[in-house]
């Protein structure tokens, strides 16, 4: 929910749900107490969750560096932008990068990666207008993300990468012609192609 010319509209269709927050430049983010299975290898789960196959520290990581010029470009998402984003309200601006579709391209979309430390997947559980989705990405345990109600909004995947961290990645659509479906499938791509990369960087 972050380029330049599409996050003033992201900031309004938000609003109408949740509110918006900043980080930086005007970035909205989901206010949590309101916020709102994968082709690439992200699958639903029954309880209990998988435990981490390692524990991976995000501290020093750029979140950018997590996909390749090739991977954008298979996502129709090669604009990048690299900027702090409050994801979870309260805690903060965490490290984050933005990939959009090139400009007047249409459909419209953006995936958008947050490294998250100061709260863990748990923090997603905690409030009551969402729904979350037990997941597994690349063997690790994660959570599922949208909002109640709707099928137009977004959907994010965060993975628990260790205690009190996660790798959060959206897929936010700025042209609103995605299913509920689609937007999570994309989320899940997105969050397995940033951890296979991670995985290699820690």
């Amino acid at each position: 929910m972050r380029p330049v010319k599409s996050a003033a509209v992201a900031c309004a269709a938000f609003a109408v749900l949740v509110g918006c927050s900043s980080g930086e430049k005007g970035n909205p983010t989901p206010d949590p107490s309101a916020v709102g299975a994968s082709e690439s290898g992200a699958t639903e789960t029954a309880a209990p969750s998988p435990q981490r196959p390692k524990e991976i520290k995000l501290e020093g990581v750029d979140p950018c560096s997590l996909v390749s010029k090739e991977q954008r470009e298979q996502w129709g998402a090669p604009r990048v932008e690299n900027r702090p984003t409050e994801v979870v309200k309260g805690a903060g601006a965490s490290p984050s990068c933005s990939f959009v579709t090139g400009a007047g391209v249409q459909p419209s979309f953006s995936y958008n990666l947050s490294l998250i430390t100061g709260k863990g997947v748990e923090y997603w559980t905690s409030t009551g207008n969402l729904d979350v989705a037990e997941k597994e990405v690349g063997g690790y345990p994660a959570k599922q993300v949208n909002f109640k109600g709707t099928s137009k909004t977004d959907c994010f995947v965060a993975v628990d990468v260790a205690d009190g961290q996660q790798l959060y990645v959206q897929f936010l659509p700025i042209s609103r012609i995605f299913s509920q479906d689609q937007m999570c499938q994309n989320a899940a791509k997105g969050a397995e192609t940033a951890l296979a990369t991670l995985q290699t960087l820690k």
